[in-house]
């Protein structure tokens, strides 16, 4: 394999966008697009994509249960369930998952007012895309393969993967 092919395996596993990997490699941007799809259909190319990603998943002792457990943690999860505001604090509930916690990003704090002596602030915080995340579930789960007239409504889509990875971990479990 030449190094040209060999950094767009690189850069595919990088960002599994095809076209965006052979300009990095070096194709041309006129036919990028043309040969990342050539690329993607040879045996070789597809072994050393494999192999990278195996390697990535060995030297991170990455699982597919580790991917479902963290997807369904973001997707599922409630910030109300973990923390509470109580005189101007924000604080940890009780037996509140503090790993949860990692989700959360400061957006903003800012000083809202001053009055005497007592200042007000405020406090922006950003979760992780919910939407994302059961989103990546339901396709490693299979339920995108559903036909499209089976998704009515949000909650019937909450239900069915809830009983998806209630089945899967339960399987996982009894092995």
């Amino acid at each position: 394999m030449n190094p040209r092919k060999e950094l767009f395996c690189y850069y595919y596993v990088e960002d599994g966008n095809a076209t965006k990997a052979a300009i990095r490699a070096g194709y041309s941007k006129r036919s990028a697009r043309q040969h990342g799809q050539v690329l993607l259909q040879k045996h070789d190319i597809i072994e050393k994509i494999n192999e990278i990603k195996s390697t990535i998943i060995a030297r991170h002792k990455i699982t597919i249960d580790d991917v479902i457990q963290q997807l369904a943690h973001i997707g599922f999860s409630n910030l109300n369930d973990i923390l509470y505001v109580e005189d101007g604090f924000i604080k940890l509930k009780e037996g509140g998952d503090i790993d949860a916690l990692e989700q959360i990003k400061l957006v903003n704090f800012k000083k809202v007012f001053k009055s005497g002596f007592s200042k007000k602030y405020a406090l922006s915080l950003k979760r992780a895309d919910r939407v994302k995340a059961l989103s990546e579930l339901a396709r490693i789960l299979g339920y995108h393969d559903k036909p499209k007239e089976s998704i009515a409504d949000n909650k019937k889509v909450a239900s069915i993967l809830t009983e998806r990875l209630s089945s899967y971990l339960e399987k996982k479990k009894d092995q």
